[in-house]
């Protein structure tokens, strides 16, 4: 869909939507009044032109940053799959001392949320021991499990929910092409707005 058929206030709404995906919010920005933004955020997401230009600008957006579904796919698996088994050796005394590896693999570095180090001196007998303490936070292992697990569909993930549809909005989902129709479902999907 070309940017040409939409008014100036379209365009710069579909810019503005992209940002956030709050329709409320874009049509503030994109100049709407405030008192109306909600229903004329509602009624341009409601408009093919409108919602192929959003998923076209939303494409070029994916392809700057190449940052797409399966990349994000790829570094939850990693996240998921993290192991504190490449952050621990044995400390001689039956026990474990984390560390962090002088060859870590960027995966394992992308594994951390936060690592700290103390260094300290505790004495022993007549002199002190010097000691360096390394304090490694992991991301959420779990959340990382559960939204890739949504994302490629486990069903112990699934949330059942039952949705309206008003006569409009029936109305226009009759008037679309099966192909128009997937677009904007899975515009919808990928954006979450229809959590």
């Amino acid at each position: 869909m070309s940017k040409n058929k939409l008014t100036a206030k379209q365009e710069m709404f579909c810019r503005e939507y992209i940002i956030d995906f709050n329709a409320t919010q874009a049509a503030i920005r994109a100049g709407y009044s405030e008192k109306t933004a909600d229903r004329i955020g509602h009624q341009n997401l409601n408009k093919i032109e409108i919602m192929n230009r959003v998923n076209e600008l939303s494409g070029e957006r994916t392809q700057r940053v190449q940052f797409d579904a399966d990349e994000v796919l790829r570094r939850l698996a990693i996240l998921s799959r993290s192991n504190i088994k490449n952050f621990a050796k044995p400390d001689g005394h039956g026990g474990l001392t984390m560390h962090v590896p002088d060859d870590i693999s960027d995966d394992d570095m992308y594994c951390i949320s936060e690592l700290t180090t103390e260094e300290y001196d505790v004495k022993d007998g007549e002199g002190t021991i010097p000691v360096k303490k390394t304090k490694i936070k992991f991301v959420d292992k779990l959340k990382a499990t559960e939204v890739a697990g949504k994302h490629v569909g486990v069903q112990a993930f699934a949330e059942k929910k039952e949705v309206g549809v008003t006569d409009d909005l029936k109305d226009t989902l009759d008037k679309m092409s099966d192909k128009q129709l997937a677009s904007k479902l899975a515009f919808v999907l990928a954006s979450g707005l229809g959590e």
